[in-house]
């Protein structure tokens, strides 16, 4: 049986605010997004928005920023947040990452801001939290703004604040592979009492459009429940996988498609609105996010103590500034290819390319800059399965499997 790198933590009952809406949509018309997220984010106005990305295009028409401010952002990234920083008129300068968090260095950082730094987007990468003290720091010393990138990063701490309070804004995702599924739309949260009283322009694709963008999300969040998926999907990811395997990827890469589309352009309304029965299922799901953090962590601290006498797997320090909601788990292999190859064969799904270094595609060769932490990640970080669905068997396979590889490669 094929254990999926994802899979959903949802309950049945987290659907119905969207079938009750479309019968009755006006019970959820009154929802206030703030009140759901006042106890997490006490700090925030929370805004939704149709997507993580319009969030942070929101914050960018919020500030305003002179055509041609530099903006200092992670180089292992996901290239979208890279592209729509482009599209503003703004200038990306990379910043490298910590290899062990994945997540912005504030040592290299504090050596590429310049007078024309305005803002620093920093993203939590697979739910780690960053340095936020040591970021925060250099910029309240050069007057910078800072936006957090939360889009993995719902029940992440640094002491008791939760991710997204530290700086001006911040975004969140709800789609289907987040930890958090609210078969789409995100969040824009706003720190500074200067800016809480903004109102995002109104976006989202026409009705029949946005009716079938959000379906879609269901039907996929549907497919990929534990008990459905070995009927729907399981079938197509492993002819996907075999077919791979002769050097035939164009099924694997329709299932999972690349994250470095060089024509990709931000078109605010191109998916649908947030809607207001997404409020409901945030606030179902939000009341089991501890629950769901504990499942995750739980399986990626078995993993990591299975593993940490096997050189061959180098593993990251997810808590190193905070408390990681282990929304996804990643470890470093220098033979990444042939690990994810070797898992595929038996049965355990992956991601060998999650992200890439955004400073080294050449969509960015403009801005290009030499992150070699971000370069390493991105050559030998695989993303495996830790859903909090992962039953114990399973978790077994993934480190039996795991230290195989690990025991045969050391040998040779």
């Amino acid at each position: 049986m094929m254990i999926p790198r994802h899979s959903v933590g949802m309950k049945y009952s987290d659907y119905w605010p969207y079938i009750a809406s479309r019968f009755a949509p006006w019970i959820y018309r009154s929802q206030d997004i703030s009140a759901v997220t006042a106890s997490l984010m006490p700090k925030a106005t929370t805004l939704g928005t149709p997507t993580g990305r319009h969030a942070l295009w929101y914050f960018l028409d919020l500030k305003d920023y002179p055509l041609g401010s530099e903006v200092l952002i992670s180089a292992y990234n996901y290239y979208v947040v890279v592209r729509l920083v482009v599209q503003a008129g703004l200038v990306p300068v990379f910043v490298d990452i910590e290899s062990d968090t994945l997540c912005m260095d504030p040592n290299d950082l504090a050596k590429k801001i310049t007078p024309n730094s305005k803002l620093i987007i920093t993203t939590h990468m697979f739910g780690n939290p960053a340095d936020m003290p040591a970021i925060c720091e250099l910029a309240n010393q050069n007057n910078i703004d800072i936006f957090e990138d939360c889009a993995h990063a719902v029940g992440s701490y640094i002491g008791e604040t939760h991710m997204g309070q530290f700086g001006s804004g911040a975004l969140f995702s709800f789609g289907v592979a987040k930890i958090v599924n609210c078969f789409g739309g995100g969040m824009l949260a706003l720190t500074d009492n200067n800016d809480k009283a903004y109102q995002p322009p109104r976006h989202g694709a026409g009705f029949r459009h946005s009716m079938t963008d959000t379906f879609a999300r269901v039907l996929l969040t549907t497919i990929y429940h534990p008990k459905i998926y070995k009927m729907t999907m399981l079938p197509l990811v492993k002819w996907g996988n075999a077919l791979s395997r002769r050097g035939k990827h164009w099924l694997r890469n329709l299932i999972s498609p690349s994250k470095n589309d060089g024509a990709w352009f931000f078109e605010p309304d191109k998916r649908a609105e947030f809607k207001p029965f997404m409020v409901s299922m945030l606030s179902r799901q939000l009341s089991r996010i501890e629950e769901n953090v504990s499942k995750r962590r739980r399986n990626v601290s078995k993993m990591k103590s299975e593993l940490v006498h096997h050189p061959e797997i180098q593993l990251l320090n997810e808590d190193k500034h905070g408390h990681s909601n282990g929304s996804y788990f990643g470890v470093y292999c220098e033979s990444k290819q042939q690990l994810s190859e070797y898992l595929l064969a038996h049965n355990v799904d992956n991601n060998p390319q999650e992200f890439f270094d955004c400073s080294a595609l050449a969509q960015f060769s403009e801005f290009k800059a030499d992150c070699p932490n971000a370069q390493y990640a991105s050559q030998h970080l695989i993303r495996l399965p830790s859903q909090p669905t992962l039953e114990a068997h399973q978790l077994n396979t993934i480190i039996r499997l795991l230290k195989g590889f690990s025991t045969d490669h050391a040998r040779k």
